[in-house]
C-alpha cells in the first residue's frame, strides 16, 4: 500500500501560497457552518516522525476561531490512565457539537507503538484494531466527520530531516529517542501501519496516504481533502471571495461567532440562541436595554489608557519580527523545563483579542498551545453557574 505512493509529486512556493490562501478563506468559511450545523469533526494527523505533523496543523488553523477549534498533541498514556479502558483518554477528547478537532497523533500512536515496539501479541494487535474500528463507527454513526491521514515519506528523506534537524541546536530537541529507534526499525513499523490501515480503512472512515517528501504538496493536500470534506457533508458549493491574499487577513469583529446580517434583515445572531430541532440555532433580535445602573464618573484605571498611541507599519512589522523570533526560543525553553504558562486575553468586543492571540501563533508550536475560550456555560456545565445571590440564599 505505502510503496505504491508517488513520493516526487511537488508544489512551486508561488503555486502553494495562492492555494493555502484560498483553502484558508475556505476553511475559515466552513468552520461557520460547522458550527450553525452542530458538526462535530475530527481530523487525524499520522504519519512517520519528521514529516512535519505540528507544522502542518499549525497552517491549517492559522485563521480559524480558537472558540471553536481543538488541537490534542498525543503523548503516551500516563500512570492513572492506564486504569481505564484503553481508549477511555480518546473518548475525552472527542469535538464536542459544532467543534473541530485536531489531533497530533491519535489512537493509533499507542496501538502502533504497543504492537512494533512493546511486543503485542498479534491477536491482541487484532483486538485493538478492532476497538478503534468499532469506536471509530460510533463516532460517525452520531454525525461526526472523522478524516484520518498519514504523512509518508521514505527512509532516506526521514534520514535527511533527521541530521538537519540535529545539526541545529534549536531544533535537536525534536528528534526524539523514539524517532531514533522508528528510523532504525522503519520497514517493521511500515508492515505494521499497512496491517492497521488495512483492518481500519472503512467506507465512513478511510485513510488517505498522503506523500510529504515535499511538505507544501502535503499541507495543501491535507486542507483540500478537509475543505472538500466539509463543504460537501454542509452542502457549500461556492466558495466565498478569495479575492485578498494577505496572509495576517482577519476578521477582527469576532470570527464566525457574529454573522451580523443587518443590511439584509436588521437582525443579528444572539450569543446564546437555542439550537431548533434540525441542529441550526436561530437568528434571534438584539434588544437594547438602558443600564440599570448609573455610570461610573470617578477616574478609574481605564480612563488612564492612552488611547492615542500609534505604531507605523515599517515600525510595527520590524517589533513583530523580533519579538515573535524571541517567543520562538522561549517556547523551547517552556518545553524544556516543563512549565506551565497561562495567558488571559480580555477586553472589549472588537479590541483585537483574537488577533493578538494568533499573532503569537507561529512562533509557538501548537503542540504546547491549548487555546482556552472562556464562552456562556451550556450544556452539562449550565448548572455549575453561580448566581449573584447564591450564596447568600444558598
Amino acid at each position: 500500500m505505502l510503496e505504491q505512493i508517488d513520493l516526487d509529486r511537488q508544489l512551486g512556493k508561488s503555486e502553494y501560497r495562492e492555494r493555502r490562501n484560498e483553502l484558508r478563506d475556505r476553511l475559515q468559511n466552513v468552520m461557520q457552518g460547522v458550527l450553525e450545523a452542530h458538526l462535530p469533526v475530527a481530523v487525524i494527523i499520522e504519519g512517520w516522525a519528521g514529516t512535519a505533523k505540528v507544522q502542518t496543523i499549525a497552517v491549517m488553523t492559522r485563521r480559524l476561531d480558537p472558540r471553536g477549534l481543538r488541537v490534542h498533541p498525543i503523548t503516551p498514556p500516563r500512570t492513572y490512565e492506564k486504569q481505564f479502558p484503553w481508549l477511555h483518554r480518546f473518548w475525552r477528547l472527542i469535538p464536542s457539537y459544532g467543534r473541530i478537532a485536531f489531533f497530533d497523533r491519535s489512537w493509533y500512536r499507542e496501538v502502533l507503538a504497543a504492537r512494533v515496539r512493546y511486543g503485542l501479541e498479534p491477536h491482541q494487535f487484532r483486538d485493538r484494531c478492532e476497538d478503534m474500528a468499532i469506536f471509530e463507527r460510533q463516532l460517525v454513526d452520531d454525525g461526526a466527520v472523522l478524516l484520518k491521514f498519514w504523512l509518508h515519506i521514505s527512509k532516506k528523506e526521514q534520514r535527511r530531516r533527521f541530521q538537519r534537524l540535529l545539526s541545529n541546536r534549536l531544533t535537536a530537541w525534536q528528534v526524539t529517542d523514539e524517532d531514533r529507534w522508528q528510523h532504525r526499525n522503519y520497514e517493521k513499523v511500515a508492515a505494521t501501519v499497512e496491517d492497521a490501515m488495512a483492518r481500519t480503512s472503512t467506507p465512513t472512515a478511510p485513510w488517505m496516504a498522503i506523500p510529504a517528501s515535499c511538505t507544501r504538496y502535503a499541507r495543501i493536500a491535507v486542507m483540500e481533502s478537509v475543505v472538500m470534506t466539509l463543504e460537501q457533508r454542509l452542502g457549500i458549493t461556492v466558495p466565498p471571495d478569495t479575492s485578498h491574499s494577505d496572509d495576517d487577513h482577519f476578521d477582527h469583529g469576532g470570527g464566525a461567532y457574529r454573522r451580523v446580517k443587518v443590511e439584509a434583515t436588521g437582525t443579528r445572531r444572539s450569543d446564546h440562541a437555542e439550537p431548533r430541532s434540525n441542529g441550526v440555532a436561530e437568528h434571534a433580535m438584539v434588544a437594547t436595554i438602558a443600564p440599570i445602573v448609573s455610570p461610573i464618573v470617578a477616574p478609574g484605571i481605564l480612563r488612564t489608557v492612552d488611547l492615542s498611541l500609534r505604531a507605523d507599519e515599517k515600525s510595527y512589522s520590524s517589533q513583530l519580527a523580533e519579538l515573535q523570533a524571541y517567543m520562538h526560543l522561549l517556547g523551547f525553553e517552556i518545553y524544556r523545563q516543563q512549565r506551565p504558562i497561562v495567558l488571559v486575553f480580555e477586553g472589549w468586543d472588537a479590541a483585537g483579542k483574537g488577533s493578538g492571540r494568533r499573532r503569537q501563533d507561529p512562533p509557538l508550536s501548537v503542540s504546547i498551545l491549548a487555546p482556552a475560550p472562556a464562552t456562556w456555560p451550556d450544556g452539562d456545565f449550565r448548572p455549575f453557574v453561580v448566581w449573584p445571590g447564591a450564596c447568600r440564599t444558598g
